[in-house]
């Protein structure tokens, strides 16, 4: 069901822009997670109610 969902949001986004589709690769996605630091990962596991506690350096 979800990959039906996830095609359908991107002929969505094809006929919206009238584009045609682009494979965005693998460095697109690698550079997503450049963006994410470690930040990111302790922020979204504390709204899921952990409690972190970062390491003494």
């Amino acid at each position: 069901m979800a990959v039906a969902h996830s095609i359908l949001v991107i002929f969505y986004h094809m006929m919206i822009r009238e584009q045609p589709y682009q494979e965005k690769g693998v460095e697109f996605f690698h550079q997503l997670d450049e963006h994410r630091g470690p930040d990111h990962f302790v922020r979204r596991l504390q709204q899921l109610g952990y409690q972190v506690i970062a390491p003494a350096s």
